[in-house]
């Protein structure tokens, strides 16, 4: 399951899709009335245009590279695990409700749905809206007993093996005196919004690394919160490099950083994010 596109390239479309995607309360964290008028009044207005415009630029005749690429790649799971294999997208086109109606249709006596978020690291606007969405999706078509998650794999040993790889194919290291892992940034609201102790120490940095005397917990409490995945656990919080936080995403960006640079041996790197994380 990914992010979506809109249906087309013209304008209309890359504003519904942009006010079903800004609307979320999981991307755009504000009151309803005031993320309404941000988003219908201000944001959408203007940028549906814009947007439009760098759209077309990558538009593949009848859809979007994301949409391209994710059908590549749902095909080459049902070939790998021979399995039937369905893609679902969180917003605009191919939505849950169609491919869970298209699932019942071919599949009558289904006994199990294995859901593959495809976010390597957790964050509220990403991994949690997908599962949230699917929960509720779920629920409405009667197959919410049915469906599983697949959890955050950001250190998962596969993951970072094809990291390593994809970095190995396009550069020479020995050419480089210092890698920087750049990720996308997220509000550090988000992530204190875990921090359900309000105990993080610095404005700049969520997770202060290193051990403490006395490990944070943090309790979730909600079945559709964390749905199938993280329903009513508590976690460690302390932080670590070593630790496997399942809701801290800069945390996680640190571990994946480190086992990548283990695994290609990187003397000197550093880990940076392509919009403020703050």
């Amino acid at each position: 399951r990914s992010l979506g596109s809109p249906k087309t390239a013209s304008p209309d479309d890359v504003g519904d899709y942009l006010n079903e995607f800004l609307m979320d309360k999981r991307v755009i964290d504000l009151p309803f009335i005031l993320r309404w008028i941000l988003v219908k009044l201000i944001i959408v207005p203007g940028r549906k245009m814009e947007s439009s415009k760098l759209y077309k630029k990558i538009w593949l005749e009848k859809s979007f590279p994301l949409i391209e690429i994710t059908k590549e790649l749902s095909v080459k799971v049902s070939n790998v695990s021979n399995k039937p294999t369905y893609f679902a997208m969180r917003y605009g086109r191919y939505n849950l409700d169609k491919v869970f109606e298209k699932i019942k249709a071919n599949h009558s006596d289904i006994e199990s749905i294995q859901c593959f978020p495809l976010y390597p690291h957790y964050t509220q606007s990403s991994y949690e809206t997908a599962v949230v969405s699917l929960a509720e999706h779920s629920e409405r078509h009667d197959l919410f007993d049915k469906v599983s998650v697949f959890k955050p794999y950001y250190s998962n040993t596969e993951y970072i093996e094809c990291l390593a790889n994809s970095i190995k194919e396009y550069a020479k290291l020995s050419d480089y005196d210092h890698v920087l892992f750049t990720y996308h940034g997220i509000p550090l609201r988000h992530l204190k919004k875990a921090d359900t102790l309000k105990t993080c120490e610095k404005n700049d940095c969520f997770c202060p690394l290193g051990e403490r005397e006395i490990p944070r917990t943090i309790k979730r409490n909600s079945s559709l919160y964390f749905s199938k995945g993280f329903e009513n656990e508590i976690d460690p919080f302390n932080c670590p490099l070593d630790s496997d936080n399942k809701v801290c995403y800069k945390n996680q960006l640190e571990i994946t950083s480190m086992n990548v640079a283990k695994k290609l041996k990187l003397s000197n790197y550093s880990v940076s994010y392509q919009s403020r994380l703050g």
